[in-house]
């Protein structure tokens, strides 16, 4: 997979919408900018920086420390879409969308923003969501984002084609995106995740430049610290008489919150554990 490519890509499509869009304009020149000049974080499949099972915002919510921030003022995150979903415009499904850009800012009364962008495959187009997604942080509330009349509009062209929920769908499509935002935040706030920067290609930027092209930018990839993967079976603190499964989470310690990855614990004893769990590497 190609780390290089997502803002780069996106910033000519999002500089036409920018200038052209008769809805979202304002948020949308926000994100151009962003796209532009904000640091850059490549996220695991499906923007999931710490691969819990449990994706809604209230599996990350409480994760959360108070008043949490994002870690700039504004953010591009990036990753692989691993589901074949189709999004849904006017009569037809006409696009698989694997590459996923979700740009996140904070405004200065108290709420942090995102709004994804999607590489719809079939067509070659990087397109910006009909919504976006925005925190009140403390307490943690989430609400919708964006033109009402034209979030209608597709909710009634959709419904028209067909599509059983489209309003359903196009909210839980955003959502899945824009989740990665306080999952990258919850990450953060664990003491034994940092992040690592990953610097441009230097010799592909000047290739891309005396083309006519945008230059990649660096990006931030999350790295867990070797020590706490090799603290992970000292830190239990439960009977565990039986082979068992015990999946990745958040431990709160009074001296900060950890991640745990998963593992399985007491190998050999007991019956063996059969599922198969996929932990995803942070880079």
């Amino acid at each position: 997979m190609d780390r290089f490519s997502y803002a780069a890509e996106a910033i000519p499509a999002m500089a036409i919408a920018a200038s052209q869009a008769k809805h979202n304009q304002p948020i949308y020149q926000r994100m151009l900018e962003a796209l532009r000049h904000a640091p850059k974080f490549f996220l695991p499949d499906d923007g999931k920086a710490l691969p819990v099972e449990d994706g809604t915002y209230l599996a990350y919510s409480d994760m959360l420390p108070d008043n949490w921030r994002l870690p700039f003022p504004a953010i591009v995150l990036e990753f692989q879409n691993t589901g074949d979903n189709r999004e849904m415009f006017g009569n037809a499904l006409v696009a698989y969308c694997p590459k996923r850009i979700c740009v996140a800012w904070e405004e200065a009364n108290g709420f942090a923003c995102a709004w994804s962008i999607s590489w719809w495959k079939d067509r070659n187009i990087w397109l910006p969501s009909l919504c976006g997604t925005t925190w009140l942080r403390n307490p943690t509330r989430l609400r919708y984002l964006g033109d009402v009349s034209l979030i209608n509009q597709y909710i009634q062209a959709a419904a028209r084609a067909g599509m059983p929920d489209p309003e359903k769908a196009l909210y839980a499509e955003n959502a899945s995106d824009c989740l990665s935002v306080p999952i990258l935040c919850a990450a953060l706030a664990c003491k034994n995740v940092s992040t690592q920067f990953v610097p441009p290609p230097e010799r592909l930027n000047r290739r891309r430049i005396a083309r006519g092209k945008i230059p990649f930018d660096g990006y931030h990839v999350l790295v867990l610290s070797s020590k706490a993967k090799a603290d992970d079976a000292a830190l239990g603190t439960h009977s565990s008489p039986r082979e068992h499964l015990r999946r990745g989470h958040i431990r709160r310690l009074d001296s900060g919150n950890i991640w745990i990855n998963a593992t399985v614990v007491n190998p050999g004893v007991g019956a063996r554990v059969s599922k198969d769990y996929r932990v995803r590497a942070f880079a």
